[in-house]
């Protein structure tokens, strides 16, 4: 349906009005914007935004903001609305840069129903509160190193996360919040997701 290439693509995210946002992590540095409806093979960004070591993207449908986690800043950016003649290369702005309190952005996820966004880095697990701006560590895991993604079941309420080993950026298992973890020998897993339906922006 959709095919386009992105150097070291971390994270992806449908947008409203057939859109697509890519974060390009380490050798890209950007973040994309793919039109769906694109059907060149492979189809071509029809804008980029520098961001160094980008990893994350989530889109915000409530309040209209799209969000994107580098390295070492969180992006809130915003469809462009007083212009709907604007070209195509120019339709999303930088609202705000927010630095993150310690380096090496990896993982970014809501919390449903909250005001908030998971985002981990290298030696914490923080949360964003998308009104004020302001990051908190986890109070359950917030000084856990190697936590390489954070997500909440929208309906139980579950939290559910991978941390890599100590030697490497993926491990065998699959970790709750409150729960025992469940290891699946010989796998390497790096993000872990829960699988639930939604509608398409």
């Amino acid at each position: 349906l959709f095919l386009a290439d992105s150097r070291n693509a971390h994270s992806a995210c449908l947008l409203p009005d057939n859109g697509i946002a890519v974060a390009s992590s380490y050798g890209g540095d950007q973040l994309e914007f793919y039109d769906r409806n694109d059907k060149r093979r492979p189809a071509q960004p029809v804008q980029t935004i520098p961001l160094k070591g980008a990893h994350g993207t989530v889109w915000d449908a409530r309040r209209g903001y799209l969000w994107a986690l580098g390295g070492d800043e969180l992006l809130k950016l915003m469809k462009l609305k007083t212009d709907k003649h604007a070209s195509a290369a120019r339709r999303w702005s930088v609202v705000s840069r927010l630095k993150l309190p310690t380096p090496g952005g990896h993982d970014l996820s809501p919390l449903h129903g909250d005001s908030h966004l998971f985002v981990t880095t290298n030696t914490q697990v923080l949360l964003v509160n998308r009104e004020s701006e302001r990051f908190t560590a986890h109070k359950e895991f917030g000084d856990h190193l190697k936590i390489k993604s954070v997500d909440q079941h929208p309906t139980t309420g579950r939290i559910v996360f991978h941390k890599a080993s100590k030697t490497h950026w993926s491990s065998d298992t699959i970790r709750f919040v409150k729960g025992d973890p469940l290891r699946l020998p010989g796998e390497r897993l790096y993000k872990i997701r829960w699988d639930y339906q939604t509608k398409l922006p």
